[in-house]
């Protein structure tokens, strides 16, 4: 758990450092806009893998690859599809689609390499209870 806690403060800084930068008025195109899409599913999912950790007490839970697909598609749909038309707030980009893919990515590969124990034991994966 220790590594997962690591990886999750590193993302809330890193995602701290891109909120505090907006505000003061530093505007780089790529690092506000499709930056921050790219971190997002990884901080949602690495936050939400504590919890589910936690929960069900069991450091060696995973997400499995269908749960990570299926948090990217929501976001798209929620983010890219949904939102943009009952809001002039948002708008509709395919480039933030890639980029909830590259997150999700990004998510399988450390939890993958960083968030187990044991490469050589298998890991129950998170199933439907």
């Amino acid at each position: 758990m220790k590594r997962l806690y690591t990886v999750a403060g590193l993302l809330s800084v890193f995602y701290l450092l891109l909120l505090i930068s907006k505000r003061m008025g530093y505007h780089i195109y790529f690092i506000h806009t499709h930056l921050a899409d790219i971190i997002c599913i990884p901080f949602i999912l690495t936050n939400s893998l504590i919890i589910l950790r936690l929960w069900k007490r069991n450091d060696q839970l995973i997400l499995g690859q269908y749960k990570i697909a299926f948090i990217c598609i929501y976001y798209a749909l929620i983010f890219e599809w949904i939102l943009p038309r009952i809001s002039n707030v948002y708008v509709s980009d395919i480039l933030d689609v890639i980029c909830y893919i590259i997150g999700g990515c990004i998510f399988y590969f450390i939890q993958k390499h960083f968030l187990t124990h044991d490469k050589k034991r298998s890991y129950r994966k998170l199933e439907n209870s």
